[in-house]
């Protein structure tokens, strides 16, 4: 013998309804992303267009005729090899500060938002353009990749200081004596800011005027550790050389 069958329930059908009424906008916004990612891309583009245009408009065209005219093609060649290598450096360091916050973030990523700093900063003098790298990592709390920003920022003085600080030395007196010892000195200074940080962050916070910048570049040192700030400061030493053996 067959059960009669039951009509739906009405509250069961007004749920379902409801529930595909639901997942009707995550539908659409599915459709939008690719078009938003578009227009993004495009927008970045755009972006550095503009900023070449700016560039190029700034030199006179017989200025640069004389520069290359004059240029020595085989230590051009050479230059542009190292490119390359100054590029990984500063992407790879950036992509190690990066992955503290967004660990899903990409060596691509890095290396497209290392470009865009390098293009802000050639514009915006002090290296504050730099910092413009942050724009496109599609993060909420800026301020915290700020920090990572000018924490950056200060393993690249620390390495020129350890570089510059013997060289200057050696330059002026010419005892290689002392050069190795103020490189000495300053490492031993390096080590005990990078150990002590924390307590020395504490002891200057008081003395900083605008204390709510200051506690973000805080909140972001306290994301990395001692290995991670000495890697940091270790690709910066090893940048600072290759680049200015470019240089050179």
């Amino acid at each position: 013998m067959h059960r009669p069958v039951m009509p739906p329930n009405s509250e069961d059908s007004q749920l379902t309804k409801e529930e595909a009424t639901d997942l009707e906008p995550e539908k659409v916004s599915g459709a939008q992303r690719p078009r938003r990612a578009k227009w993004i891309e495009l927008s970045k583009i755009l972006f550095s267009a503009l900023v070449l245009v700016f560039l190029v408009t700034r030199v006179k065209p017989s200025q640069m005729a004389a520069a290359i005219s004059e240029a020595d093609f085989s230590y051009l060649l050479l230059a542009l090899a190292i490119l390359p290598l100054n590029l990984f450096w500063q992407s790879s360091r950036w992509w190690l500060l990066l992955k503290k916050v967004k660990p899903e973030v990409s060596f691509r990523e890095s290396f497209q938002s290392t470009l865009v700093g390098l293009t802000l900063g050639l514009t915006i003098p002090g290296g504050v353009g730099g910092w413009g790298k942050i724009l496109i990592i599609p993060e909420k709390n800026r301020a915290t990749l700020l920090g990572l920003a000018v924490a950056e920022s200060l393993s690249m003085y620390f390495a020129t200081l350890f570089w510059g600080l013997p060289a200057l030395a050696f330059f002026l007196f010419g005892k290689l004596r002392l050069a190795l010892l103020i490189m000495l000195v300053f490492s031993l200074v390096i080590i005990t800011v990078v150990l002590f940080r924390k307590n020395l962050y504490q002891t200057i916070y008081p003395l900083i005027p605008f204390k709510s910048k200051a506690a973000d570049f805080g909140e972001a040192v306290k994301l990395l550790g001692v290995g991670k700030i000495f890697t940091i400061l270790g690709i910066s030493l090893v940048f600072f050389l290759t680049f200015n053996f470019q240089l050179f």
